[in-house]
Protein backbone atom coordinates (compact mmCIF):
# COMPACT_ATOMS: atom_id res chain seq x y z
CA UNK A 1 0.00 0.00 0.00
CA UNK A 2 2.03 3.11 -0.98
CA UNK A 3 -0.07 6.57 0.41
CA UNK A 4 0.17 9.38 -1.39
CA UNK A 5 -1.28 12.06 0.04
CA UNK A 6 -1.60 15.36 -1.36
CA UNK A 7 -2.47 16.77 -5.06
CA UNK A 8 -2.46 20.27 -3.83
CA UNK A 9 -3.01 21.41 -7.64
CA UNK A 10 -6.69 19.76 -7.29
CA UNK A 11 -7.37 21.61 -4.14
CA UNK A 12 -6.78 24.91 -5.47
CA UNK A 13 -8.94 24.54 -8.65
CA UNK A 14 -11.41 24.03 -6.35
CA UNK A 15 -10.75 26.92 -4.34
CA UNK A 16 -11.76 29.00 -8.06
CA UNK A 17 -15.41 29.11 -5.71
CA UNK A 18 -14.44 30.34 -2.50
CA UNK A 19 -12.40 33.24 -3.99
CA UNK A 20 -15.10 34.44 -5.99
CA UNK A 21 -17.50 34.05 -2.86
CA UNK A 22 -14.38 36.43 -1.28
CA UNK A 23 -14.94 38.97 -4.19
CA UNK A 24 -18.57 39.20 -3.49
CA UNK A 25 -18.05 39.36 0.34
CA UNK A 26 -15.96 42.62 -0.61
CA UNK A 27 -18.72 44.31 -2.26
CA UNK A 28 -21.04 43.97 0.82
CA UNK A 29 -17.98 45.08 3.17
CA UNK A 30 -17.73 48.13 1.04
CA UNK A 31 -21.51 48.96 1.49
CA UNK A 32 -21.19 48.96 5.28
CA UNK A 33 -18.00 51.24 5.53
CA UNK A 34 -20.63 53.98 4.94
CA UNK A 35 -22.43 53.30 7.54
CA UNK A 36 -21.73 53.63 11.24
CA UNK A 37 -20.24 50.70 12.72
CA UNK A 38 -22.20 49.30 15.89
CA UNK A 39 -20.78 47.90 18.56
CA UNK A 40 -22.93 44.83 18.50
CA UNK A 41 -23.58 43.63 15.37
CA UNK A 42 -27.16 42.53 15.27
CA UNK A 43 -28.24 39.11 14.06
CA UNK A 44 -29.52 40.16 10.51
CA UNK A 45 -25.78 40.92 9.77
CA UNK A 46 -25.15 37.49 11.03
CA UNK A 47 -27.17 35.39 9.14
CA UNK A 48 -26.42 37.70 5.55
CA UNK A 49 -22.93 36.48 6.59
CA UNK A 50 -23.97 32.96 6.86
CA UNK A 51 -25.79 33.20 3.32
CA UNK A 52 -22.53 33.63 1.72
CA UNK A 53 -20.73 31.13 3.44
CA UNK A 54 -23.59 28.58 2.60
CA UNK A 55 -22.69 29.48 -0.94
CA UNK A 56 -19.99 27.44 -1.15
CA UNK A 57 -22.07 24.13 -0.73
CA UNK A 58 -19.48 21.42 -0.19
CA UNK A 59 -16.18 22.67 0.37
CA UNK A 60 -13.03 20.90 -0.51
CA UNK A 61 -9.76 21.40 1.29
CA UNK A 62 -7.64 18.35 0.72
CA UNK A 63 -7.35 15.79 -1.71
CA UNK A 64 -5.17 12.78 -1.79
CA UNK A 65 -4.18 10.47 -3.85
CA UNK A 66 -3.35 7.33 -2.97
CA UNK A 67 -2.06 3.94 -5.08
CA UNK A 68 -2.89 0.41 -3.05
CA UNK A 69 -2.72 -3.27 -4.42
CA UNK A 70 -5.04 -5.45 -3.86
CA UNK A 71 -5.71 -9.71 -3.73
CA UNK A 72 -9.17 -10.83 -4.96
CA UNK A 73 -10.13 -14.29 -5.47
CA UNK A 74 -12.64 -17.12 -5.84
CA UNK A 75 -12.88 -21.20 -6.37
CA UNK A 76 -15.49 -23.54 -7.49
CA UNK A 77 -16.25 -26.44 -5.39
CA UNK A 78 -17.58 -30.21 -5.89
CA UNK A 79 -18.74 -32.10 -3.26
CA UNK A 80 -17.03 -29.89 -0.72
CA UNK A 81 -13.96 -30.04 -2.71
CA UNK A 82 -12.15 -27.03 -4.41
CA UNK A 83 -11.88 -28.21 -8.32
CA UNK A 84 -11.06 -24.51 -9.46
CA UNK A 85 -9.54 -21.77 -8.39
CA UNK A 86 -8.97 -18.08 -9.66
CA UNK A 87 -6.69 -15.29 -8.13
CA UNK A 88 -6.51 -11.79 -9.19
CA UNK A 89 -3.68 -8.56 -8.22
CA UNK A 90 -5.33 -5.54 -8.85
CA UNK A 91 -3.60 -2.39 -8.62
CA UNK A 92 -5.95 0.40 -7.90
CA UNK A 93 -5.13 4.12 -7.99
CA UNK A 94 -7.65 6.53 -6.08
CA UNK A 95 -8.46 10.16 -5.36
CA UNK A 96 -9.97 10.91 -1.66
CA UNK A 97 -11.62 14.53 -1.19
CA UNK A 98 -11.99 15.69 2.37
CA UNK A 99 -13.11 18.96 4.00
CA UNK A 100 -16.87 20.44 5.04
CA UNK A 101 -20.57 21.04 3.66
CA UNK A 102 -20.87 24.42 4.74
CA UNK A 103 -24.90 24.21 3.86
CA UNK A 104 -25.05 22.70 7.22
CA UNK A 105 -24.05 25.32 9.22
CA UNK A 106 -27.01 27.16 11.07
CA UNK A 107 -27.20 30.05 13.09
CA UNK A 108 -25.32 28.82 16.20
CA UNK A 109 -22.38 28.17 14.28
CA UNK A 110 -21.78 31.95 13.77
CA UNK A 111 -21.30 34.76 16.29
CA UNK A 112 -20.48 38.18 14.80
CA UNK A 113 -19.63 41.03 17.22
CA UNK A 114 -18.31 44.81 15.86
CA UNK A 115 -15.27 43.16 13.50
CA UNK A 116 -14.75 40.09 15.30
CA UNK A 117 -16.16 36.54 14.27
CA UNK A 118 -16.45 33.37 15.79
CA UNK A 119 -17.10 29.98 14.10
CA UNK A 120 -17.94 26.61 15.38
CA UNK A 121 -16.56 24.22 12.58
CA UNK A 122 -17.61 20.65 12.39
CA UNK A 123 -15.07 18.29 11.97
CA UNK A 124 -13.76 17.71 8.63
CA UNK A 125 -15.04 14.47 6.95
CA UNK A 126 -14.10 12.19 3.91
CA UNK A 127 -16.91 13.86 1.06
CA UNK A 128 -16.29 10.73 -1.51
CA UNK A 129 -13.77 8.30 -2.83
CA UNK A 130 -13.52 6.87 -6.44
CA UNK A 131 -11.18 5.22 -8.42
CA UNK A 132 -9.41 6.36 -10.97
CA UNK A 133 -10.61 3.71 -14.08
CA UNK A 134 -7.99 4.91 -16.39
CA UNK A 135 -4.98 4.36 -14.15
CA UNK A 136 -6.08 1.31 -12.12
CA UNK A 137 -5.85 -2.08 -13.62
CA UNK A 138 -5.22 -5.85 -13.60
CA UNK A 139 -1.90 -6.76 -12.62
CA UNK A 140 -2.54 -10.46 -13.25
CA UNK A 141 -4.70 -13.17 -12.94
CA UNK A 142 -3.76 -16.92 -11.81
CA UNK A 143 -6.44 -19.65 -13.00
CA UNK A 144 -6.60 -23.15 -12.66
CA UNK A 145 -6.37 -25.50 -15.38
CA UNK A 146 -10.05 -26.31 -15.46
CA UNK A 147 -12.98 -25.91 -13.68
CA UNK A 148 -11.61 -21.61 -12.70
CA UNK A 149 -14.38 -19.23 -11.66
CA UNK A 150 -14.36 -16.43 -14.49
CA UNK A 151 -12.42 -13.16 -13.10
CA UNK A 152 -14.72 -10.56 -14.07
CA UNK A 153 -16.99 -10.75 -11.30
CA UNK A 154 -13.12 -10.92 -8.78
CA UNK A 155 -12.34 -7.14 -10.68
CA UNK A 156 -15.36 -5.85 -9.05
CA UNK A 157 -14.47 -7.05 -5.36
CA UNK A 158 -10.93 -5.81 -5.93
CA UNK A 159 -12.39 -2.42 -7.05
CA UNK A 160 -14.39 -2.13 -3.51
CA UNK A 161 -11.98 -3.60 -1.48
CA UNK A 162 -9.34 -1.10 -3.09
CA UNK A 163 -11.51 1.85 -2.63
CA UNK A 164 -11.71 0.76 1.47
CA UNK A 165 -7.92 1.01 1.96
CA UNK A 166 -7.29 4.07 -0.05
CA UNK A 167 -9.83 5.86 1.84
CA UNK A 168 -8.21 4.03 5.64
CA UNK A 169 -4.42 5.11 4.44
CA UNK A 170 -5.44 8.54 3.29
CA UNK A 171 -7.09 9.04 6.93
CA UNK A 172 -4.35 7.33 8.49
CA UNK A 173 -1.89 9.44 6.61
CA UNK A 174 -3.75 12.51 7.71
CA UNK A 175 -6.01 13.75 5.48
CA UNK A 176 -8.52 14.70 7.63
CA UNK A 177 -6.06 17.06 10.08
CA UNK A 178 -4.54 18.04 6.31
CA UNK A 179 -8.19 19.55 5.37
CA UNK A 180 -9.03 21.11 8.67
CA UNK A 181 -6.42 23.43 8.76
CA UNK A 182 -7.13 24.00 5.30
CA UNK A 183 -10.48 24.81 5.65
CA UNK A 184 -9.57 26.90 8.71
CA UNK A 185 -6.76 29.10 6.62
CA UNK A 186 -9.18 29.50 3.96
CA UNK A 187 -11.97 30.86 6.05
CA UNK A 188 -10.47 32.85 8.03
CA UNK A 189 -8.61 34.66 4.69
CA UNK A 190 -12.36 34.77 3.48
CA UNK A 191 -13.68 36.60 6.78
CA UNK A 192 -10.48 39.13 6.85
CA UNK A 193 -10.83 39.78 3.10
CA UNK A 194 -14.92 41.04 4.35
CA UNK A 195 -13.15 43.42 6.80
CA UNK A 196 -13.17 41.19 10.13
CA UNK A 197 -10.55 41.62 12.05
CA UNK A 198 -10.42 39.05 14.59
CA UNK A 199 -11.68 35.26 13.66
CA UNK A 200 -12.15 33.06 16.06
CA UNK A 201 -12.42 29.15 15.47
CA UNK A 202 -14.35 26.85 17.55
CA UNK A 203 -14.88 22.56 16.78
CA UNK A 204 -18.14 20.90 17.63
CA UNK A 205 -15.98 17.39 18.72
CA UNK A 206 -13.51 14.94 17.13
CA UNK A 207 -13.38 14.10 13.30
CA UNK A 208 -15.61 11.78 11.66
CA UNK A 209 -15.02 9.29 9.14
CA UNK A 210 -17.80 9.34 6.63
CA UNK A 211 -18.74 6.44 4.71
CA UNK A 212 -19.52 7.79 1.14
CA UNK A 213 -21.10 5.69 -1.31
CA UNK A 214 -18.81 3.64 -3.69
CA UNK A 215 -17.83 5.32 -7.08
CA UNK A 216 -15.19 4.87 -10.29
CA UNK A 217 -14.37 7.12 -12.54
CA UNK A 218 -11.71 9.36 -14.57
Amino acid sequence: MIPRVGCMARVFIEVVLILALIAGLILWQGQRDDEPKPKDVVSPATNTVLEHIRMAGEFVTAVGCVQTVVRSSDVREWLRLQVGSTELLYVGVGQIRAGLNLMELDENALSVSGDKVTVTLPPCKVLDTKIDVERSYVFDVKKSLVLSPKAIHLQSAAEKDALKEIREAAVQAGLLEQAQKQAKMLLRYWFEAAGFRTVEFRETGPTVVAVPAVTTGK
